[in-house]
This record gives structure tokens, C-alpha cells and sequence, in this order.
């Protein structure tokens, strides 16, 4: 069993991957900055990532980086956490809160939701499009379900770490 494996070599196997970082940071981080981004994994990027690739000369992040490419929501998305954010900080509000929010929400959340010219997003399908944005990363922000009490989600936007 592999977990059993890991558990028993637990402090072998860090002192291994610490010696590998060392190392890679030591040779000053090589290829590091040729690797494309890979979101907003930043430390995961420079502490396991690029010393992964350095030593192995693979990417682990190949499969995210063709997922980020193909979907052209991420941004959008990233736009209406990062207005959120800078209007409600970690406070929490509810899918009928970002109708009434200034216009820099709004029209990110228009932009996102995709709706034809005219249209007007409703409760209701501000709600779910929420919902497919729960607990996704964009932007360095990720959308958080805080509560459900009677059928009303309260949501949060909280900075990625």
C-alpha cells in the first residue's frame, strides 16, 4: 500500500525532496522562467515544479496548461472575483448582492455570464453561474460557498494561498 510505504520513509522522502530544492535553487532555479504559467500556483511553480522539471525534464503541469488554454472562461471569471475582492474583501454576500454591486462588478459579471446584448442577468442565473465557478482559482482568487440556510447560498471570495 503506498500510503503505508510514504508514511514509513516520511522523513527519507522530505529530506530528499528538501536536498532537490536546495539544489535547484542553488543552480539558480534553471528554466524556470521558460516554463509557462500554469495559473496562479505560484509557489507550487518554484518549489515543485521547476526543480521537477530540472531534474527529470518534465512538466507536470503539461495537462493544466492545455486545460487553462482551452477555456476561455478563466479570465472572465478572474475579472469578477478581482472586482468582488476589491469591493467586499472576505465578507460574504449572496447571488442578488452582485446585481446591486457597482458598475465594475456588473459588467464583469455581464461579460462572464455571456448574456445576449439587452438581457439582464437575473438572480437566479447569477446563482448559477456561482455555481460553476465554486471553489475554481482564477486571478488569485478563489470563489468560496460560505452557508446555505433555506434555499440561499451566501458566497466569498478569498485570496488563493
Amino acid at each position: 500500500m503506498p500510503d503505508a510505504l510514504v508514511l514509513g520513509r516520511r522523513q527519507e522522502l522530505i529530506h530528499a525532496v528538501m536536498t532537490i530544492q536546495a539544489a535547484f535553487l542553488h543552480a539558480g532555479c534553471p528554466g524556470l522562467d521558460d516554463l509557462e504559467r500554469a495559473s496562479d500556483f505560484d509557489d507550487w511553480h518554484k518549489w515543485c515544479r521547476g526543480p521537477i522539471n530540472w531534474l527529470m525534464g518534465l512538466d507536470p503541469a503539461t495537462r493544466l496548461v492545455k486545460a487553462q488554454k482551452k477555456d476561455p472562461r478563466a479570465g472572465e471569471v478572474a475579472g469578477v472575483l478581482e472586482a468582488v475582492f476589491m469591493l467586499k474583501g472576505p465578507m460574504t454576500w449572496k447571488a442578488s448582492d452582485l446585481l446591486k454591486m457597482d458598475g465594475g462588478v456588473y459588467l464583469a459579471l455581464e461579460d462572464a455570464m455571456g448574456l445576449s446584448p439587452g438581457k439582464e442577468p437575473s438572480t437566479r442565473s447569477v446563482g448559477r453561474w456561482l455555481q460553476g465557478a465554486k471553489d475554481r482559482i482564477a486571478g488569485g482568487y478563489v470563489l468560496r460557498e460560505h452557508s446555505l440556510a433555506q434555499g440561499s447560498v451566501t458566497w466569498k471570495v478569498v485570496r488563493a494561498d
